[in-house]
Formats: structure tokens, sequence, C-alpha cells
């Protein structure tokens, strides 16, 4: 015959609960720290892939339409505007309301949900816009510096790149 007769260090004691729930609470207030600290660095990636991916698009859609498309930077407020046309007598050019991610042809950080997005400098030839020909060439080279991440595009190509 087997009688069930219970032990009397059978659970766990209050003590050691309490030094199970400190440790869970140290690990999840270090998870908590870092992931703030990841969450601006996925905004900086999304702003510049954002802005990458818009350059791209500008440049397809200059040679699709076989007309220029032009990327104007606004430094102060974090925001570029998207032409297309141009005409070297007139100066003619108008904005690209239907563009991805624009409002009107206006791509605005603030309204993407990235506003830790900060815009540094653009520099193409000494203008903030980037230019791309009929043909996809952009009229020159530069760089735009978003968060210190640098995003270069090559004068021949329109190729971007990032450091």
């Amino acid at each position: 015959k087997s009688i069930y007769k219970p032990s009397n260090s059978a659970g766990f004691t209050f003590i050691e609960l309490v030094i199970v729930i400190m440790i869970l609470g140290i690990l999840s207030s270090i998870a908590i720290f870092n992931n703030e600290n990841n969450v601006g660095s996925f905004k900086n990636n999304m702003a510049v892939n954002q802005i990458i991916d818009d350059i791209n698009f500008a440049q397809t859609v200059a040679i699709a339409m076989n007309d220029t498309v032009t990327i104007s930077i606004n430094v102060s407020d974090n925001t570029y505007t998207i032409y297309k046309g141009f005409n070297e007598q007139e100066g003619e050019r108008s904005v690209m309301a239907d563009f991805p991610n624009g409002d009107n042809g206006v791509v605005d950080f603030l309204d993407l949900s990235l506003g830790d997005v900060n815009i540094q400098s653009a520099n193409f030839n000494g203008r903030t816009e980037l230019q791309f020909l009929p043909l996809g060439e952009p009229s020159s080279g530069g760089h735009i510096i978003v968060n210190e991440t640098t995003i270069s595009v090559e004068p021949r190509t329109g190729k971007c790149t990032y450091n």
C-alpha cells in the first residue's frame, strides 16, 4: 500500500519568488531602454530608405515620361517637393501632385510619422535640387545629409549610396 504524503519542501518560498520577480523587472527595464534607442535608428533607416526610394522613383518617372523631374529639398522644413517638366527659356515646371507618399507633391516626414528626421543639408552642384533629365541622367551628382547619414547620388547614373 502506498499512501501519498505531501512533502513540506514542495513549492517556492516567498524569498525565491521575490528574487525571480526582481530579476524579471531588471531584464524588462533593460529591454525597454534598448527598444527606445532602436526606435530612433529604425526611424532614421526608414527615412533614408524613403528618400532613396523617392529618388529612384523620380528617375524612373523621368525616363518613362521622357521629361525632366526635379526633387527640390527644403532643409528648414525637412520636406521635399517633386516637380515635372522644365522649359529652359521660360523656366516653367509643375508640382507632381500624384507622387507616392506625397501630399500634393510634397513629402513631409511629419506626415509619414517620422518626426525625428532632420534633413541637415543638401548639395547638388551648389543647389538644393536634384534634377533628372528626360533620359534619367541627373544634371549633377551630390549628397543629402539626414540625421548624420549621408546619401550620395552619383553624377552619371543617379545611383544612391549611403554611409
